[in-house]
């Protein structure tokens, strides 16, 4: 197994205690389930916390992993990450202060020269119950007509509050392909001069685009989506 975090003695001990279905503490664990991942211990840290049997202590001995602190331990691990309750700075991650850790577990998905057709599914799913959809996209004014027509086609054919930088010709077919979207004047944007494309749908939930949308559209090339609740 590749062995990707660590986590801190108190949160393997509720670890087990889930694993083992003993009882927890349920608010801990379902922090903890969000950001797991397969984990590294070793023998010194099951005697601290009193667990894992005898099989496992003899495998972590065969391969050396004995009493290395967490910070030696998640060295040897592929993404150098420690769970944690309480710390923040690196390598820690607090799963509890989810408004002050910068490092979240999110959904992604990455294409290459394949087609989109799950995420343009997935994408347009997002899109239906919304009532507000923000897009910020610098190459928007440039796409053809064809890639206008299935951007439109990702939103519903509901009452919809469309806000983007757009050029009157982008308004223009917008609306001729669905009467129903509202395209207030564009207010000031958190976005701007960023380079990566992001739509945001009712303030809830942000839907990150690394290659734009010409190429969620497109097999060409790489596109790679993120989806992120926001805080």
């Amino acid at each position: 197994m590749d062995e990707q975090i660590v986590l801190e003695d108190d949160l393997l001990l509720e670890y087990f205690k889930f694993k083992n279905n003993e009882p927890c503490d349920n608010a801990i664990v379902q922090r903890l389930l969000t950001y797991y991942k397969p984990h590294l211990t070793n023998i010194e840290q099951l005697d601290r916390i009193k667990r894992g049997d005898n099989d496992l202590k003899q495998q972590l001995l065969q391969q050396r992993y004995k009493s290395e602190n967490l910070e030696e331990l998640v060295e040897k691990t592929s993404l150098k990450l420690i769970l944690s309750k309480n710390k923040s700075d690196y390598p820690f991650v607090n799963i509890l202060k989810c408004k002050d850790e910068p490092i979240e577990s999110n959904y992604t998905a990455t294409f290459q020269n394949v087609p989109r057709k799950k995420a343009i599914e997935h994408i347009k799913a997002l899109c239906q119950t919304a009532k507000i959809i923000y897009i910020y996209d610098n190459f928007l004014n440039k796409y053809t007509e064809n890639y206008l027509n299935s951007i439109c086609n990702l939103f519903p054919k509901t009452n919809l509050t469309l806000i983007c930088d757009m050029e009157q010709r982008v308004r223009s077919y917008w609306k001729h392909c669905n009467k129903n979207l509202n395209m207030p004047t564009m207010p000031s944007t958190p976005y701007k001069n960023f380079h990566d494309r992001y739509l945001q749908i009712d303030k809830k939930t942000e839907i990150i685009l690394t290659s734009g949308f010409d190429h969620l559209f497109s097999e060409d090339g790489d596109f790679t989506y993120i989806v992120r609740l926001l805080k």
